[in-house]
């Protein structure tokens, strides 16, 4: 579990450098992000290379989505404590209550430590929520090849 939380922590690092400004959110309480349809379906389901709305059967080449990473409310601890450990690796916006998430960039000093993930890879996880003060360490990464 823990490798998997420090994989997604990485991937979202990537995301966050690959597009510039990411918006997140810990919890989608409201159910405003994700994708949906313009009648406020969420559900589609596939029709040839296509997708189709099961409420108002419309087609789209693509599902819509808001973009907002949403990482849910039980594993928001680790994450959050993430970000906190390592402040200059990141610039994160106020809370907008119009998009229910706040902006989050990467700054120089994290697209270095992107680069050089291997010194950073097996730092402790600390969590949370369910079982508060917990601290694991990631398995090594496998080897590729």
């Amino acid at each position: 579990m823990a490798r998997r939380e420090r994989d997604s922590q990485w991937e979202f690092m990537e995301r966050v450098a690959r597009e510039g400004v990411v918006w997140m959110c810990p919890w989608d309480k409201y159910h405003r992000h994700g994708p949906r349809c313009k009648c406020e379906s969420r559900t589609f389901e596939p029709d040839g290379h296509q997708w189709r709305c099961v409420r108002c059967k419309s087609v789209l080449d693509q599902v819509p989505d808001d973009g907002v990473y949403v990482f849910g409310l039980l594993g928001s601890n680790e994450f959050y404590y993430w970000l906190d450990s390592h402040k200059d690796w990141w610039r994160r916006g106020r809370w907008s209550q119009k998009r229910c998430a706040r902006s989050i960039r990467i700054t120089e000093a994290g697209r270095e430590a992107l680069r050089n993930r291997e010194a950073y890879d097996m730092e402790p996880i600390e969590g949370g929520m369910v079982e508060p003060g917990y601290i694991v360490t990631p398995w090594p990464r496998k080897k590729v090849g």
